[in-house]
């Protein structure tokens, strides 16, 4: 069959095929999720180790500390005066599991399992809006596989936090463009909002899906006005409840603490000495190893903010002695954020194997069903946006292959597209 509608078939409806794939993805990153965290799986050199003790522990730091009433805060950074705080949602999502079951792995495993596997859904939901429901069961149906995103899923980050809550925002995107209620719009800045609230990237989409709604209007521009003061009301309001909580907190009015100093760490002299084939964190360790005994103590001397002042300075300051080679910076970013090799890098052959297999196809076939799908390109606009907002952001700060995660979504939807159209015969198959 051609075509996956209600009335053509009772086995294949597209409520059954969501089924099983739901089934399909759910059970792959939960079957992963048990093994890695209670068994191991030797041959990616992955040992059994309880979840909240691995991958980004600082968000797992940061919600036991929320727990125990010392509010959502974590250590400074091992050299001393490094103090990075993280956005709230994916802390205070990951303290309710600890107020309910402890330092169980099981729990966030699950949780994430089924985050994951929602991200499925919407994605056949967006990619039926964008094309059909051929490109629709493809694009879920390699999600719920995507290697990638098996392993990943439920790892100590929010990145697959960050992936539903991005294809939430678009699906809220299109809702809002296809029924323009108000209310749609209310929707859509409550779910870009908590994006945000999960990575603070993704604060530099908000004036693109302002242009993106612009250009995919049809209505008066009395209309289009309110329901864009709609949508940047509900995502100032939503944003500004970590703002407001930082200027009570900490006395000062601010999204983030130690963006200057991550931006430091983005450009200077030994930025690239480890990145990007190895972390960004070792680069920075050689950085720091520089900075003179009295230095360092200057700083000690400072405040968090008159730190972050003091490393925002530095960091123009080379930036701008270094126009050449601050060009080749953002190059190498963007090209890590890519790239089909992991970086950060792993000694693993299997691990580096299955991610350059799987993402390659990916990306290429990506990009081809993008320019064959340029006709549509005021509605496909916002993906270009997203893409080049994280090169953007990639060329400001820097990359690693987790951080474009949420990307790869779309590029699958893509990439499926552009298979249906180069192999038409499988449609049979669908």
């Amino acid at each position: 069959m051609i075509l996956l509608e209600d009335n053509k078939s009772e086995i294949w409806s597209p409520r059954k095929v969501l089924f099983f794939l739901f089934f399909l993805a759910f059970s792959l990153r939960f079957g992963f999720g048990v093994f890695k965290y209670y068994f191991g799986i030797p041959f990616l050199d992955i040992v059994p180790v309880n979840w909240w003790g691995s991958g980004y522990s600082q968000y797992s730091e940061i919600a036991i500390n929320f727990v125990e009433g010392k509010g959502l805060t974590s250590s400074p950074g091992s050299d001393g005066f490094v103090h990075a705080m993280r956005p709230p949602l994916y802390p205070l999502f990951l303290s309710l599991f600890y107020f309910l079951f402890g330092k169980n792995s099981l729990p966030p495993i699950l949780f994430h399992s089924l985050i994951g596997t929602c991200s499925v859904f919407l994605i056949f939901q967006i990619a039926k809006r964008l094309f059909n429901n051929n490109v629709a069961i493809l694009s879920s149906l390699l999600v719920s596989i995507y290697p990638y995103y098996v392993v990943h899923d439920t790892a100590l980050q929010e990145t697959s936090f960050l992936t539903f809550l991005m294809a939430l925002s678009i699906f809220c995107f299109f809702k809002a463009i296809d029924d323009r209620r108000k209310i749609d719009f209310i929707y859509a800045g409550i779910s870009l909002g908590l994006t945000a609230l999960v990575k603070e990237t993704m604060l530099i989409l908000f004036p693109f899906v302002i242009i993106w709604f612009l250009l995919n209007s049809n209505k008066k521009y009395s209309e289009i006005t309110k329901r864009l003061l709609l949508f940047s009301v509900c995502f100032i309001l939503v944003i500004s409840t970590w703002i407001v909580r930082n200027y009570f907190v900490h006395g000062k009015a601010v999204f983030k603490i130690g963006s200057g100093v991550q931006l430091w760490t983005a450009h200077n002299p030994d930025t690239l000495s480890y990145y990007p084939w190895s972390t960004l964190c070792m680069s920075t360790h050689k950085a720091l190893a520089r900075i003179t005994k009295e230095d360092r103590k200057k700083l000690e001397e400072m405040t968090v903010f008159e730190q972050n002042d003091e490393f925002t300075r530095r960091a123009l300051d080379f930036a701008f002695k270094n126009p050449f080679l601050e060009m080749k910076y953002a190059a190498v970013k963007i090209f890590a954020g890519f790239s089909p090799m992991l970086s950060p890098t792993s000694e693993n052959f299997f691990k580096r194997f299955f991610y350059t297999l799987s993402y390659t196809p990916v990306l290429f076939f990506g990009i081809i069903g993008i320019y064959l799908g340029r006709r549509q390109k005021r509605e496909h606009s916002i993906f270009y946006f997203m893409f080049f907002s994280f090169a953007l952001v990639s060329a400001i700060a820097w990359a690693h292959t987790t951080y474009r995660l949420y990307l790869d979504t779309y590029l699958i939807i893509y990439a499926s597209y552009c298979l249906l159209k180069l192999f038409p015969k499988g449609k049979r198959y669908l």
